[in-house]
């Protein structure tokens, strides 16, 4: 077994809801074991039992099902509390609620199972979701390394569709108002490659696409070199002991410090998109591009994000992880806000012309 999945279960077994399946599960057999004592219980407390324990399965049936898709329990734990979960949880428990009153013909588990329902849901939406350390839970979706290119020999000529052209990027990451830290990193561009996603940029002679699609360009957009800067940015939180929100900040310093160019003056165009290749070869774009790129990083270092779009801007959300805001920030309630465009901002905080009722979030 791997190191995440102990991690993993570890979490969830700490989860408030899961606790309260335990519970139930060990108050059912202490329940179970009076009965054949022959000690007399109010037919109620068999019910609330009872429901107990079918909860506790829907949750682990749901984690069970989740977890075949993600193959990751710890992102799973990251997973659980979100609005679809908490809608099921609680529809569950009303319609066993009834069914105790229908069969049991006793209306006293009604308003325990009510209480109960909403105390859970209320205890899962403060636990924080996640405290993992981030190279258990991050390290399996960033790669090995690739071997270096080979060094020309003298007089030998460069080919093409190999060269490579270095860009380096230096930036400061403020995590709070006493901490920061200074970050610099180097990738080599595979120029035939950038000039690929140049070519296939659907914004590149039509003009904006009728449906533009953030997917494409983020998880379309991963290469080596995208892969490339998420290593080194790793390598920063093993090397410093960082926390999920120490990295989430860095990848979003280094976004914030890309300059910011209007598509008209940088390319010559009303709107283009850029693929996060472009973004770091060309070091400029507007709030799409330095957007794109932090979430392709986000992703690469396999933080789960999104796209968050409004009517006259863009930005992305990070689901939790160690080290985040208070709960109360989220977006949707499962996305922290986090700008990538403007400078000094981070994970959590929302600038004040945003409006939260305007946000369109786009699942990557």
């Amino acid at each position: 077994m791997n190191p995440s999945s102990g991690s993993g279960r570890q979490e969830i077994l700490g989860s408030a809801y899961v606790g309260l399946g335990v519970t139930a599960v060990a108050a059912f057999i202490l329940s179970a074991v009076a009965a054949v004592a022959d000690i007399r219980l109010p037919a109620s407390l068999w019910w609330l039992v009872l429901v107990g324990v079918l909860l506790s399965a829907v949750v682990w049936l749901l984690q069970t099902r989740t977890g075949a898709t993600h193959g990751n329990l710890a992102t799973l734990a990251m997973r659980i509390g979100t609005r679809p979960f908490d809608a099921k949880a609680l529809g569950f428990s009303i319609a066993a609620a009834a069914l105790c009153a229908v069969f049991a013909r006793d209306w006293l588990p009604v308003p325990l199972l009510g209480a109960t329902a909403l105390l859970c849901l209320s205890l899962l939406r403060q636990e924080g979701r996640v405290e993992h350390g981030i190279p258990i839970l991050y390290a399996p979706p960033v790669g090995p390394e690739p071997p270096p290119a080979p060094a020309p020999q003298p007089g030998q000529a460069v080919d093409p569709a190999s060269a490579l052209e270095p860009r380096s990027f230096a930036w400061e990451a403020d995590f709070t108002s006493e901490e920061r830290a200074s970050l610099q990193i180097t990738l080599n561009v595979l120029l035939s490659r950038l000039q690929e996603f140049r070519d296939k940029n659907p914004y590149k002679n039509a003009g904006p696409p009728r449906r533009p699609d953030f997917r494409e360009f983020v998880r379309g957009g991963v290469t080596a070199e995208t892969l490339d800067a998420a290593r080194k940015l790793r390598r920063y939180t093993e090397d410093n002991g960082w926390t999920a929100y120490h990295e989430v900040c860095a990848v979003l310093a280094l976004a914030q410090s890309i300059p910011y160019s209007l598509d008209r003056d940088s390319r010559n165009l009303d709107e283009y998109w850029r693929y996060p290749i472009e973004t770091l070869y060309d070091q400029t774009g507007d709030r799409e591009d330095s957007s794109i790129l932090a979430a392709c990083l986000l992703l690469a270092l396999g933080h789960e994000v999104a796209m968050l779009r409004m009517p006259e801007h863009v930005a992305i959300g990070v689901a939790a992880g160690q080290g985040f805001p208070p709960a109360e920030r989220l977006v949707q309630s499962t996305y922290f806000y986090c700008e990538a465009t403007q400078s000094g901002w981070r994970v959590g905080q929302v600038p004040e012309d945003v409006n939260p009722g305007d946000i369109e979030v786009v699942r990557i």
